[in-house]
């Protein structure tokens, strides 16, 4: 094998490498971003928080006013896992 022909091969095999090491990182963020969710969902559950926060601002049979108080965190909360009912809450774990 002459020079050049190494040269491509080497190249070749670096350019694999980077690949390889771009679906490794996406796959640590990807993980990481799972661990989040799920330790979300924990704590959420444990502490009955989101049952809370749904009882206050979803589930009632009248007219709800009361959405002027609701902070941005806590709505993000609720929109995140689709406002569903608390005992369905256990259903978006990845």
């Amino acid at each position: 094998m002459n020079r050049s022909e190494n040269m491509k091969q080497q190249q070749a095999k670096g350019a694999k490498t980077n690949q390889l090491k771009g679906i490794l990182t996406h796959l640590k963020k990807q993980t990481k971003y799972d661990q989040y969710h799920n330790e979300i969902l924990d704590n959420l559950i444990k502490s009955g928080y989101y049952k809370e926060l749904y009882n206050k601002y979803i589930d009632v049979n009248d007219v709800n006013d009361n959405y002027d108080d609701i902070t941005e965190k806590d709505l993000q909360i609720l929109t995140l896992y689709d406002c569903c009912n608390p005992d369905d809450l256990k259903n978006y774990y990845i």
